[in-house]
């Protein structure tokens, strides 16, 4: 069961309400009021909508939900729930990120999206009465950034044995490390050993890794140029193509030019080196053979 909320501004009067039931495990989306399943039932009923009363007095502002915390830059909701429901009722999304509070344009629904912060910044809602011309606010609900090493996802290569990277070479990065089939962690820190690069350069990385015989393993390689504790945004994926039938201790290299972009973020960030087994490997790979490093 679940319950929801009459929209202010819903005319009143009657209307219809379906309910649809599908077999299968297959989801019933928004689109679907009028599809066809292949099992299942609908019914169609009729509801009666009042018009709204109005308010008086001072407003109950109800319950803000928000996230104690947050990784830079990655949209989030604010919800008000439980607040006093009116014809004149009005919401006011306000934040505080150290100069005082100040109302967020068009924020003036139930929820709200805030499109990401960089900083630390706190919300509240603002809840109007009008015909009393009385408001009230909730509480402040800080909202704090995680680092970006706190964001970064995870990554496994859970199909069996580890197929291990050899040599990671890039920009003052010269790492060897061993070609032992199942013996190194399918996934290694590195992040103590650093490269240095400039914005606008461009820079040669190599790449060699043990394919276990005569297999084809891709190497891709991941940046976080914003520092975001994401790999996702554009130009932050590098295609480094195939290794072939290599030990990783032969002269079987991957390498391409990766170009540092002149908005890339100053300061230490994350670099990510996949290689997989047949397939190309995301910046948060769950299957198949092979390893990442960062």
């Amino acid at each position: 069961n679940t319950g929801f909320t009459i929209p202010l501004g819903t005319l009143p009067g009657q209307t219809k309400m379906r309910v649809r039931s599908r077999g299968g495990s297959t989801v019933i989306s928004s689109s679907d009021a009028c599809s066809t399943f292949g099992s299942g039932e609908t019914e169609d009923y009729t509801i009666t909508i009042a018009a709204a009363s109005y308010c008086s007095g001072t407003p109950s502002t109800g319950t803000l939900t928000a996230p104690a915390n947050i990784c830079p830059g990655v949209s989030f909701n604010l919800s008000l729930t439980g607040y006093t429901v009116a014809a004149d009722i009005t919401i006011q999304w306000e934040e505080d990120y150290g100069s005082g509070w100040q109302p967020i344009p068009a924020a003036t629904n139930a929820v709200h999206t805030v499109s990401g912060i960089v900083s630390p910044t706190s919300y509240r809602a603002v809840v109007t009465c009008g015909g009393s011309a009385q408001s009230a606010a909730t509480a402040a609900a800080p909202v704090s950034v995680n680092t970006p090493s706190q964001c970064y996802c995870n990554i496994t290569f859970p199909s069996g044995d580890v197929e291990p990277i050899t040599l990671v070479d890039f920009a003052g990065i010269n790492n060897p490390s061993s070609n032992t089939i199942g013996t190194p962690p399918e996934w290694e820190d590195f992040t103590g050993i650093v490269g240095t690069v400039n914005q606008g350069q461009s820079y040669t990385i190599n790449v060699k890794g043990n394919t276990n015989g005569n297999y084809t393993d891709a190497i891709r390689v991941y940046i976080d140029w914003d520092q975001n504790g994401l790999f996702t945004d554009p130009g932050e994926d590098f295609n480094l193509g195939n290794i072939v039938n290599s030990t990783g201790l032969d002269a079987v290299v991957a390498t391409t030019s990766i170009a540092v972009p002149s908005y890339a973020a100053i300061g230490s960030t994350r670099m990510r080196v996949t290689k997989k087994w047949s397939s190309t490997a995301g910046p948060c790979n769950n299957t198949g053979y092979g390893q990442a490093e960062h």
